[in-house]
Formats: structure tokens, C-alpha cells, sequence
């Protein structure tokens, strides 16, 4: 028995298994995974955080420690909107596809190759969605766990 993989010399079961799954939904996942960095990269702007308004702020205490927990709590938010949009499009996205290969099993179910061509299309995408979903949400507790949120 060949392997499945260039630089692997034998077969082992749960070896190729794992790096099947890995090619196959690994750019799924890696892409869930990173959504909460294309999310909080436009939010977050350093350059504000260091303005003369700033440091005039910080010389008179109260006032200017208030006044920077206001803004650092808005830019939070706008990175949690950021984020929250980024992940309902994406997963808005992947849903879709697998809805729309729902419909077409559901529409296909009398056809020849329902079983050689529309259901393993269907698990494919429910698979993907699945993968997508866990990615997400694993990333997305990440960069809330990294805001302090």
C-alpha cells in the first residue's frame, strides 16, 4: 500500500486521517480562526491613543483617567461591532452554500446519482459549515478573551 502523502513512507491509519482532514478543512478552519483579526484590525487605531489631548488629560487625574476609559470602552465596542459583523458574514456565507445544497438534494431526491453525487455535496458542506462554526467561535472567544470583554 502507496502513502497518501509525499514524505511519508508507510501507511498509518490514523496518520493519513489526520492530514486528509487537515488539507481538507484546514483553510476552513485557519480562516475562522483569523476572522477576529480581519474584525478588530479596523477598530483599533494606536495612533489615537497618543494625541496632546491625551496627554493634557492625563496631567489633570480624575478627569483625564476618565476620559480615556471612555474612549478605550468605545473603541472596544467598535471592535466587538467589527468583529460581530465579519463573523455573521462570514458565516452568512458558508450557511448559504450549505442551504442551497440542501435545496438541490431535496429537489434531486428522485435523480440517478442522488447518492453519488448530491449527498456527499450535502455532507461536504454540512461538514465545512460545522468546521466553520467551531472556528469561529473559538476564535471570536480568543479576541474577547484578549479585549478583556
Amino acid at each position: 500500500m502507496a502513502a497518501g502523502f509525499t514524505g511519508v513512507e508507510d501507511f498509518g491509519f490514523w496518520q493519513s486521517g489526520a492530514l486528509l482532514a487537515l488539507n481538507t478543512f484546514g483553510g476552513f478552519a485557519a480562516l475562522g480562526l483569523s476572522l477576529p483579526l480581519v474584525g478588530l484590525l479596523p477598530g483599533v487605531d494606536a495612533g489615537e491613543l497618543h494625541t496632546e489631548q491625551d496627554t493634557d488629560a492625563v496631567e489633570s487625574m480624575h478627569e483625564g483617567v476618565a476620559q480615556l476609559q471612555r474612549r478605550r470602552r468605545q473603541k472596544a465596542g467598535q471592535s466587538n461591532w467589527n468583529l460581530r459583523v465579519a463573523a455573521v458574514t462570514f458565516l452568512t456565507a458558508r450557511t448559504l452554500n450549505a442551504a442551497v445544497a440542501t435545496a438541490s438534494a431535496a429537489i434531486q431526491r428522485r435523480h440517478l446519482m442522488v447518492w453519488a453525487l448530491f449527498a456527499p455535496k450535502l455532507l461536504f458542506d454540512a461538514c465545512i459549515l460545522l468546521v466553520c462554526d467551531v472556528a469561529v467561535l473559538a476564535g471570536i472567544s480568543v479576541a474577547l478573551g484578549a479585549l478583556g470583554t
